[in-house]
């Protein structure tokens, strides 16, 4: 067979493979490499190899056991043979190091954490979804021209295709400064060494293929610095061999990150037990019978009583919520409520004016139990299922808009001073479809005192809760 004639049937195969047509794929290629054995030597087999293995009908494989617990497919392997990139069940992209490294990582990581990445792709955009900033060089300059695009706001890409510069890019930044260092691509025993200044002390390193002997050097270092060493060998996304990923660390607080195994949530999907012996399911729910029990066991007050009264008339299960003038703690809202998300915004201002009027304070907030206000605003915070924000929602900045299926506010509008303004922020917060639920008063009357924010007169006399022109009442 020529030359020609073997590059147009490797096309055709290749064609093949792209169209899901994995048993033609495997016949053609085990054709032109049995014809042709030095095909062998230039990686075609590999290409022979996952066709055949594509050649299995793994839908029929997970159907004949129970439903998630095939991990090949459930993790996103088969989908990653198939495309030939990182990605997990649902498409989305995940890094390249190994399986058991990935699911050790994800619980190890915090929404305000820096991230710095030797070596950019589809892990980039995975850290992107989880951390406030990621910071990643790349050595590829087609690499870094197609990935450029796919890049999110939070992410610094980079290109250095000299070897030395590539390590060194990290010196830009000042000590102490990352979360995590992600050692990959060119270089790398070089990375290492120029990185171990840029890490906090409760970091961590990411140091991948270590099983290279390559890399000894690199991880002799670390070891001699006084960083402990996990090896996570396995499998790793789209191929069927098995590498090493290690993660070094000082700080052993480390491994006290993360919740039980049981309750753990993948991004790589459940394991055998959680799908055969399942967790069972908080059944609580708020009702009638057990508002005075919610109010006692969380410290709420009238709060509870409307919450009920939404749960009724507009429902919170699922949900993305975002309560306006409150924070109701985390506990009652998942346990009793079954919301998917919860987004609190409190005024920085109120509980000043409350202590300003003679130290009163208020239910229905954790403020009291937040020592460190200092990054509890809008920007670079990266959405949680619980996030607290100590700002005005007039000031509701663009990347919160169309988020939230339901906005919850209870005794709220009788304090904002833009109400219009604000009002037109709650809208813009809304999905397609979103309500507003919503208990106020312009004029409402206590007995303690009006609720007014502080304002001053024509006059220049100050009103505020505890002095006030309209009387409480009784």
């Amino acid at each position: 067979m020529s030359k020609d004639k073997v590059l147009s049937e490797l096309e055709k195969a290749e064609k093949l493979f792209r169209q899901g047509k994995f048993k033609e794929a495997a016949q053609l290629y085990k054709k032109l490499i049995t014809n042709n054995p030095n095909l062998a030597r230039s990686g075609i087999n590999i290409n022979l190899a996952h066709s055949i293995i594509l050649s299995t009908d793994w839908s029929d494989v997970s159907q004949n056991l129970p439903p998630g617990i095939s991990y090949p497919e459930s993790s996103g392997w088969i989908k990653s043979l198939m495309t030939g990139l990182p990605i997990n069940y649902d498409s989305k992209p995940i890094p390249w190091y190994t399986y058991p490294a990935i699911e050790f990582i994800e619980s190890k990581i915090a929404s305000n954490f820096r991230v710095f990445e030797y070596g950019s792709g589809q892990s980039t955009l995975w850290w992107a979804e989880r951390v406030l900033k990621v910071i990643s060089i790349e050595s590829n300059r087609n690499w870094f021209s197609y990935l450029q695009e796919k890049m999110p706001n939070n992410v610094e890409l980079s290109i250095r295709e000299n070897e030395e510069e590539y390590a060194a890019n990290i010196n830009k930044y000042q000590n102490n400064y990352f979360d995590v260092i992600i050692i990959d691509g060119i270089n790398r025993n070089k990375c290492v060494e120029l990185s171990l200044s840029k890490l906090k002390e409760t970091g961590f390193i990411i140091f991948d293929n270590t099983d290279n002997y390559q890399y000894d050097l690199g991880v002799k270092l670390l070891e001699l610095k006084g960083y402990k060493r996990i090896d996570f060998y396995g499998m790793i996304p789209g191929y069927t061999y098995k590498n090493c990923t290690s993660v070094f660390f000082k700080d052993t607080k480390l491994l006290d990150r993360g919740g039980l195994p049981s309750e753990k949530e993948s991004c790589l999907g459940l394991s055998c037990f959680q799908v055969t012996s399942p967790r069972p399911k908080n059944n609580c729910m708020l009702t009638e019978s057990n508002i005075a029990e919610c109010q006692a066991k969380f410290n709420l007050s009238y709060h509870v009583s409307f919450a009920r009264i939404c749960q009724d008339l507009v429902g919170f299960e699922g949900k993305d919520v975002l309560e306006v003038g409150g924070s109701l703690p985390s506990e009652f809202v998942f346990d009793y409520l079954h919301v998917k998300s919860w987004s609190a915004i409190e005024t920085p201002d109120y509980e000043e004016y409350l202590k300003e009027a003679g130290g009163l304070s208020h239910t229905g907030t954790i403020i009291p139990n937040i020592k460190d206000t200092s990054n509890l605003g809008f920007d670079n915070r990266k959405l949680e299922k619980y996030n607290f924000f100590l700002e005005n929602i007039e000031n509701l900045p663009q990347e919160y808009y169309g988020k939230y299926d339901l906005i919850f506010s209870i005794a709220t509008f009788e304090h904002i001073h833009k109400l219009a303004a604000a009002l037109d922020k709650m809208f813009l917060a809304l999905k397609p479809g979103g309500k507003l639920f919503s208990m106020f008063s312009p004029i409402w009357s206590a007995y303690d005192g009006h609720h007014l924010p502080k304002i001053t007169d024509r006059a220049g006399k100050v009103f505020d809760f505890g002095n006030s022109p309209i009387p409480p009442w009784g």
